[in-house]
């Protein structure tokens, strides 16, 4: 089962943090920046035009309301909160 959104909200995936530093130095939880962004899972009824599911996004880090739904960890993102979709620089017009 996977949730809805309504409103304006957007359902994101959150990106794992990486653990790991790149010198090898395993980091600890105080020390792991905080995920921002995710992967769009469902997005509400007419909210955003150019957003679509499979999307990686940049959100604001302390604006999601975390759920779990069925052992799924999944993040509420107002639409207003994100700040921008991920694409390859070659999808970015001139």
């Amino acid at each position: 089962m996977k949730p809805q959104p309504l409103n304006d909200l957007v359902l994101l995936s959150p990106i794992q943090v990486q653990e790991m530093s790149a010198g090898g130095i395993i980091l600890p939880e105080t020390a792991q920046k905080r995920p921002d962004e995710g992967l769009v899972e469902a997005i509400a009824p007419g909210s955003i035009e150019g957003l679509a599911i499979g999307d990686r996004v940049i959100y604001k880090g302390f604006s999601a309301n975390d759920i779990n739904v069925d052992g799924t960890e999944y993040k509420l993102v107002s639409a207003g909160d994100l700040l921008a979709i991920l694409v390859d620089s070659d999808e970015i017009p001139d």
